[in-house]
């Protein structure tokens, strides 16, 4: 019989490595995933899918950083400016504006319908393609 070869490798050595693998590698995806946020941002915000006359909705869409342990970016948007006093917005708006809603008047509700205005939804996908385009080219 012919003898095999074996290569043997530490646990330490294969985990250090793996760790410095790591280490770059998530440096590299976190740059990529702010891009993207950065991509959805500013989408949503250059949408002209809903009239905003406050402006509140488009400045109330931002990006911040990701408090899980995965990490990661996170975009919202609340309807809701950052004001104070009177220029302060009354609530958040961003999901009935997205999805559409009953037309309420006067605290009763109407037999009418807004129609949906999807913002983030599309700004999203599109983010995915960036996202898919960018992926690609790393991997030349």
């Amino acid at each position: 019989m012919a003898s095999m070869k074996t290569a043997s490798v530490s646990l330490v050595d294969w985990d250090a490595g793996i760790a410095a693998q790591l280490a770059q590698n998530t440096e590299v995806i976190d740059a990529l995933l702010s891009d993207v946020a950065d991509v959805i941002r500013d989408d949503a915000k250059a949408t002209s899918a809903f009239i905003d006359r406050t402006h509140n909705l488009r400045k109330s869409i931002g990006k911040r950083r990701s408090k899980f342990i995965n990490g990661g970016y996170i975009v919202k948007a609340t309807g809701r400016n950052r004001g104070t006093g009177a220029t302060r917005a009354r609530g958040f708006h961003a999901f009935l504006v997205e999805f559409g809603h009953v037309k309420v008047l006067w605290g009763k509700r109407t037999s009418e319908h807004v129609p949906p205005h999807p913002f983030m939804r599309p700004a999203v996908e599109r983010g995915r393609l960036y996202a898919t385009k960018r992926i690609n080219e790393l991997r030349k």
